[in-house]
């Protein structure tokens, strides 16, 4: 018997082969997303149910939310903020779900608005999270902004 040739890989299918690769060390996806470094799943860790959330919302907030964003924005906070709204979650902490008219994330000014957001819902609408919260926020168009864990 003759052995029969072996196919030519293209350069085509070798140049998705390095793509794959490099997507799958950095921890990224072909959306853009990223759990960033340290996230779970990554060192034999089961990846917490939060992470398979979806990461697109409709992106009218509930009447309920739309209500909320609106005395967060009364009481001094961000002007684009159209929602927000709160749920139990399967990690026993809860998580806050943001709308925003924003088409893009916040960079570093996350930071200070996560601070501001906690300290209103704590001292304005009694949330309590003493084993720390979990934030989405999503972009006017329904896409998610920022993912954030912030269990203690």
């Amino acid at each position: 018997m003759t052995p029969t040739p072996r196919s030519r890989r293209s350069p085509l299918a070798a140049a998705a082969l390095l793509v794959s690769a490099a997507l799958l060390a950095t921890g990224c996806t072909l959306s853009g997303a990223s759990d960033g470094p340290g996230s779970p799943g990554g060192d034999g860790q089961a990846v917490p149910a939060y992470y398979s959330r979806t990461t697109t919302i409709d992106a009218t907030p509930p009447k309920a939310a739309a209500e909320r964003g609106e005395r967060f924005r009364e009481d001094g906070g961000e002007t684009y903020v159209r929602g927000i709204d709160s749920e139990a979650t399967e990690e026993k902490v809860p998580r806050v779900i943001v709308w925003t008219d924003r088409a893009d994330n916040l960079g570093e000014d996350f930071d200070a608005f996560k601070v501001t957001l906690v300290d209103y819902l704590r001292e304005s609408e009694g949330f309590k999270a003493p084993e720390g919260y979990l934030l989405d926020m999503y972009g006017a168009k329904g896409n998610l902004l920022h993912r954030l864990d912030a269990r203690t």
